[in-house]
Formats: structure tokens, sequence, C-alpha cells
């Protein structure tokens, strides 16, 4: 649902990015920016949470191997 959010909100965005900078397009271009980063950061979040919940040995070969650098 995040992603399908997340771009309308990029396309609107860079519409308003390539028209011009008023007043209102600056605070709506932000308002966008702000937005498609949240739904794209919570899109991979809920994507990455559904096909890697699962016990998985190469992913637990990594998580182990990267503890080291902690």
């Amino acid at each position: 649902l995040s992603f399908l959010l997340s771009v309308p909100l990029f396309l609107y965005g860079l519409h308003l990015f390539e028209q011009g900078s008023s007043g209102t397009q600056r605070i709506t271009f932000s308002l966008c920016a702000a937005l498609y980063a949240w739904f794209m950061v919570l899109g991979f979040l809920g994507i990455f949470r559904q096909f890697l919940a699962r016990e998985n040995a190469r992913i637990r070969y990594v998580s182990d191997a990267s503890y080291w650098m902690y």
C-alpha cells in the first residue's frame, strides 16, 4: 500500500519541481518529498518483513558475520 501511495506523490512532486518555484509550490513539493520518503521506508520495511520473516541460512550467516564490526 505504501508503494502504491508513493508513486503518485513522486510524480506530482516531480511535476512541481519542474514547473518552477513559488512559495506554495515549494511547500507542496517539500511535503510530497517527505511523504514519498516515509512511504518508501514503510513499504520496504513491509516487504522485508513479509519475505524475510522466515529463517534463512544465508541471511543468518551474513548477520552473524557482521557482529564483529560492532
